[in-house]
């Protein structure tokens, strides 16, 4: 591993955000295949229309938009990051890239541990999921690819997440600390 680079890099990148650390719900490492059913009340197995569980679909959803987050956050691109977002609700997290790269440094391998998700709503153009994660590894590299640091390991947190269908793409519309 190549020495590093003192540069002043915040401790947790987007960490410290809540939107941060599910947005990383990228390369989500946990929670593989197959994530737990939801089972409902009586404690009936509840499945999707192909048979797939909810958590299952979500923790997709979730990879697949975290996958274009932790892009965002490797190239440096703004505007990629706020189009993942409805409205404001990515402010802070696209305040932090901002100065990420107005510093020539991006964020790379950034890896979300997703550690358990259950369903609370879904609807074909709305869901909502309660999450625990961790961001697991992320580095700061110059735009040269050097390595400046590789970012802690954060703590996990629990997240709830509202993500809207809007043309046709996922986009997150809230992050929430907690559970319901």
């Amino acid at each position: 591993m190549p020495a590093a680079v003192c540069r002043p890099v915040p401790a947790v990148i987007p960490g410290a955000l809540p939107a941060v650390l599910l947005a990383v719900l990228v390369a989500v490492t946990a929670c593989s295949a197959s994530p737990a059913p939801l089972r409902s009340q009586s404690g009936v197995v509840e499945k999707s229309v192909a048979g797939v569980p909810r958590e299952a679909r979500a923790v997709r959803v979730l990879r697949a938009w975290g996958r274009l987050r932790a892009q965002a956050w490797a190239t440096g691109s703004v505007p990629a990051l706020r189009r993942l977002y409805v409205g404001s609700a990515g402010s802070e997290d696209v305040r932090r890239l901002a100065a990420y790269a107005a510093r020539d440094l991006r964020v790379r391998q950034m890896t979300v541990q997703v550690l358990a998700a259950h369903v609370l709503v879904v609807t074909p153009d709305r869901l909502r999921v309660a999450v625990t994660d961790r961001l697991a590894h992320a580095e700061a590299v110059g735009r040269d690819g050097s390595l400046v640091e590789v970012l802690p390991r954060a703590m996990a947190r629990q997240r709830v997440v509202t993500l809207l269908r809007v043309g046709g793409e996922w986009r997150v519309a809230a992050v929430s600390p907690g559970r319901e």
